[in-house]
């Protein structure tokens, strides 16, 4: 993908979340670029790894604050069943859920020629990578501030 490609790029992941990266727009770069990418591209150092695992922590953290926070109150002397409050966490924070969000989203991955022999193949776990590692670029460019990245990322696993 060609620097232009990566504006492109980025320019669709900011108007897909409605989020425009101000301080560190750099990590956005990051969070579209592969290991597989970054190996095959010389001047490129990082990759989405770093980013992927701060996200997947961030995600799960938001998802599960707000599956407490409309869980339906049970009434005096019942319990809320913890099952369904981790049912509601699962189904948002599993890869064929990320990587069906990422495609709904048109969300763009770089590739080089050698990749392309390769589509199809871990396409699951590429995208859901892809939006683990967004997810924790806009934490990083939020100053790590959780209440507004739980704003930008809750809008968009919703579908509001």
């Amino acid at each position: 993908m060609e620097r232009d490609d990566f504006e492109s790029a980025m320019g669709n992941v900011e108007a897909r979340f409605g989020y425009r990266f101000v301080s560190r727009r750099e990590l956005l770069r990051e969070a579209l670029t592969s290991g597989a990418y970054a190996a095959m591209t010389p001047d490129l150092i990082h990759h989405h790894g770093r980013l992927a695992f701060l996200g997947d922590a961030v995600l799960y953290l938001i998802v599960t604050e707000d599956a407490l926070r409309h869980a339906p109150t049970a009434r005096r002397g019942e319990r809320v069943r913890q099952g369904t409050l981790t049912d509601a966490r699962k189904s948002m924070v599993e890869d064929a859920f990320l990587a069906k969000l990422a495609l709904r989203l048109q969300i763009q991955l770089p590739t080089r020629p050698r990749q392309a022999q390769d589509e199809g193949k871990g396409d699951v776990t590429r995208f859901a990578t892809t939006m683990e590692a967004i997810i924790g670029a806009i934490y990083e460019d939020t100053q790590r501030n959780l209440a507004r990245t739980a704003d930008v990322v809750l809008p968009v696993l919703r579908g509001d």
